[in-house]
C-alpha cells in the first residue's frame, strides 16, 4: 500500500520463482534452526513416530503442515499434509488450525523452515507443536513415500449432496432460459458473479436462501436452476431449496466455468441481486482504493502510539 500511495505501479503475476539457496546458505540456516530448536526446547518427532500417529485411529486430531513453497509441495509431499508456506502458516493460523490443542507437526525439506514455524506457533500459545525430525529428507530415507501433485480439496458433505440433487448441462440450460418461467440463481461469491454469470441470473448469498427466497418465490413449483462458479456451492444450495419444499430445482453441472467452456456467453456486474452483496470483505490493498489504503495505514500508526 505504501508503494501505491507513493505513486508507483505494482507488478502482477511476473512468473518468476525465488532462486534456490546456495549450499552454504542452507547449511547456515540449518545450523541456526537447530540452535533455535535447542534453545526453545522445540520437540521433534521421528518419521517412525509419525507413521505410528497416522496408523493410530485414537491418536486424536493431528495437523501435518508442510511449510515449503507450493512448487516444492507439488513436486512431492507427505500424504495427508496440507501446504501452507511458512509466513502464511503463522499469519493465518486460525484459518488452518481449528483445534488449538491438537497435535501440529511442521514439515520442510531438512526441518529448518519447519523449526521457524514451530517457534512462532509456540509463541502464540499452541501447546502441542512438533517438527518432523530431519524433514522430508529423513522421511524418504526411512523408506516412507511421497506423493506428487496438488491435492483435490472437496467441501465436507459434497458427495452426499451430489446424490440428492438433479443436474442440467449447459446446452440444456441455454435452451431453457428462453422460457421466462425458469429462474436462474447464482449462489457463488458476489465477486465471482460480478465477474461472470449466466445471462439473467439473480445473485443471492447461499447463507440467505432459507430467509430470503420464500418471500421472493412463493410458488414452490417454480422451476429454479442454481449456479455458481464451479457447481459446488450450487449443489448445496439446491439441496437446501429442496429441503424447504421447492419441487423443481436443478444445478448447472460444472457451474459457470462449464457454461463458458461450452462457448456460451456470460454477463458481468451485479445489477440483479436478491440481497445486498456483503458476503466478501476485501482489504484496502486488494480493493486498490487509495483513500481506503490511507485510512488503514493511519489506523495502524495510531495503534503504535
Amino acid at each position: 500500500m505504501g508503494w501505491v500511495l507513493a505513486g508507483f505501479e505494482l507488478e502482477t503475476k511476473p512468473g518468476r520463482q525465488t532462486p534456490a539457496a546456495p549450499p552454504a546458505g542452507r547449511e547456515a540456516a540449518m545450523a541456526l534452526a537447530l540452535r533455535i530448536a535447542e534453545e526453545e526446547d522445540i520437540p521433534t518427532i521421528s518419521p517412525r513416530q509419525v507413521l505410528n500417529v497416522m496408523a493410530d485411529s485414537n491418536a486424536g486430531v493431528t495437523y501435518f503442515i508442510d511449510v515449503r513453497s507450493e512448487h516444492e509441495y507439488e513436486a512431492g509431499h507427505m500424504a495427508g499434509s496440507i501446504n501452507v508456506p511458512g509466513g502464511q502458516a503463522v499469519q493465518r493460523a486460525d484459518d488452518f488450525v481449528a483445534v488449538r490443542n491438537a497435535r501440529i507437526i511442521f514439515i520442510s525439506n531438512q526441518s529448518s523452515r519447519a523449526v521457524i514455524a514451530a517457534y512462532w506457533y509456540r509463541q502464540m500459545g499452541f501447546p502441542n507443536v512438533y517438527v518432523l525430525q530431519g524433514g522430508l529428507d529423513a522421511w524418504t530415507e526411512s523408506g516412507a513415500k511421497l506423493i506428487g501433485g496438488a491435492p483435490v480439496n472437496e467441501p465436507l458433505g459434497i458427495q452426499a449432496a451430489n446424490e440428492t440433487v438433479r443436474y442440467i448441462d449447459s446446452e440444456a440450460l441455454n435452451r431453457r432460459i428462453t422460457d421466462s418461467s425458469v429462474l436462474v440463481l447464482d449462489v457463488g461469491t458476489s465477486l465471482d458473479c460480478e465477474a461472470a454469470h449466466v445471462p439473467g441470473a439473480k445473485w443471492i448469498s447461499r447463507g440467505w436462501l432459507e430467509i430470503r427466497i420464500p418471500p421472493h418465490i412463493s410458488d414452490r413449483d417454480q422451476p429454479i436452476v442454481v449456479t455458481c462458479s464451479d457447481g459446488r456451492q450450487s449443489t448445496f444450495a439446491a439441496r437446501t431449496l429442496t429441503e424447504i419444499d421447492y419441487a423443481d430445482v436443478s444445478v448447472l453441472d460444472g457451474g459457470v466455468r462449464a457454461w463458458s467452456a461450452a462457448g456460451l456467453p456470460t454477463q458481468n456486474g451485479l445489477e440483479a441481486c436478491l440481497v445486498e452483496p456483503n458476503d466478501v470483505v476485501l482489504s484496502p490493498s486488494v480493493r486498490g482504493n487509495k483513500e481506503d489504503m490511507q485510512r488503514y495505514l493511519d489506523w495502524e500508526l495510531k495503534l503504535q502510539k
